[in-house]
């Protein structure tokens, strides 16, 4: 008999095989298919530890884009309130600053990501559990580069449009 082979829904809904050594007997098993195998666990273990990095990075500007919307809609509500065009002009200051900020998760994410590819491709034995992108800093994954990306650009750039026309309607519409 055997070892017992079952296989398991992880919880990203992707398949993965767990091995019940306990009742595998080396006689029935090929040579080095139990290094083989822990070679390969270990590759996926560090694949994981990359794609959990690469999640909190997604989410982080997934979060920063809501708290951009949030601050300018509250400094909008402030004008509106008061009667006082200077919390427009501050909602110019949250635009930037979280343009920033997105643009640094999405260039690390991007490094992530080439890091990812790069262990995906190694041998199960050259895995070293490395979580350093210094070698992956290329013109795409640069923080410049990510800013100016199509998706951040459209994103930050609605929000920066939204700013500048409540600005000029505040500065038409005559105050009493």
């Amino acid at each position: 008999m055997g070892p017992d082979v079952t296989p398991h829904l992880a919880p990203d809904f992707s398949c993965s095989v767990q091995i019940d050594r306990s009742a595998a007997r080396d006689d029935l098993l090929a040579p080095g298919w139990v290094e083989y195998v822990d070679d390969m666990e270990s590759k996926l273990k560090h694949l994981e530890m990359i794609q959990a990095v690469i999640t909190r990075m997604a989410g982080n500007s997934f979060l920063l884009k809501g708290w951009s919307v949030t601050l300018v809609a509250a400094l909008f509500a402030l004008a509106a309130a008061n009667a006082n065009h200077a919390f427009v002009f501050l909602g110019y200051f949250p635009v930037f600053v979280f343009w920033l900020l997105d643009g640094f998760y999405l260039g690390q994410e991007r490094k992530f990501r080439n890091l990812y590819d790069h262990v995906r491709d190694l041998d199960a034995d050259d895995v070293d559990f490395s979580m350093s992108t210094k070698r992956f800093c290329d013109t795409r994954s640069s923080w410049a580069c990510a800013c100016f990306s199509v998706t951040i650009l459209i994103f930050h750039g609605v929000v920066f449009g939204s700013v500048v026309i409540v600005m000029l309607l505040a500065l038409t519409v005559p105050t009493s």
